[in-house]
């Protein structure tokens, strides 16, 4: 059996502790920069404890062609579910919970509602090395996001996207689960 390669690989790398605003640049596998992603300021009072993991999230992406997309969690202590929007306001994808408090199974849904597939994470926990595969319905792996297990006080801050199917349409969906993992280890 052989391997299949990515058509297109993304590196991600976290510049902030997880007691600091977010913010992440996203660079090419040949190292240019294509996003810079950071987190607006939206609520001071519970920010700096563990209930900021159910506030609300507002992620904003910075393309370095001058494009602009939003990430966002409304606030939720059962399902944290994240949208991603134009700046405009058009909905692009949905990435949530298959189960209320699930952090391993989640369901993506297209601009339109509809689920397209599903990402799944090798490992629940928030300790060790995290894998994740963005899947079709009907099981293809679209993408995988890495990040490498660190020590048990880090915050991940380099990961990496291996893009296997269609790179101009699950590019966006692929950097957002990248995303979701990386709110879930730091308690964002």
């Amino acid at each position: 059996m052989f391997a299949v390669q990515p058509i297109e690989e993304l590196k991600v790398e976290c510049l902030s502790s997880s007691l600091r605003r977010l913010e992440v640049l996203v660079y090419s596998a040949q190292g240019s920069l294509l996003w810079k992603i950071r987190e607006v300021p939206t609520s001071r009072v519970l920010y700096y404890t563990k209930l900021r993991a159910a506030l609300r999230l507002w992620l904003e992406w910075q393309s370095v062609d001058g494009s602009k997309i939003i990430m966002k969690r409304e606030p939720s202590l059962l399902r944290q579910c994240y949208d991603i929007l134009r700046y405009t306001g058009e909905h692009l994808w949905t990435i949530k919970p298959k189960r209320i408090f699930g952090f391993k199974n989640w369901e993506i849904k297209n601009g339109l509602g509809k689920v397209v597939g599903q990402l799944k994470f090798e490992n629940p926990l928030i300790i060790g090395s995290q894998v994740g595969h963005i899947q079709d319905v009907r099981g293809r792996t679209i993408s995988e996001i890495r990040w490498p297990a660190l020590g048990v006080f880090s915050s991940h801050p380099k990961g990496e996207i291996l893009i296997f199917s269609e790179p101009d349409k699950f590019r966006l969906v692929s950097i957002g689960a990248s995303l979701v993992r990386l709110c879930t280890f730091q308690q964002r």
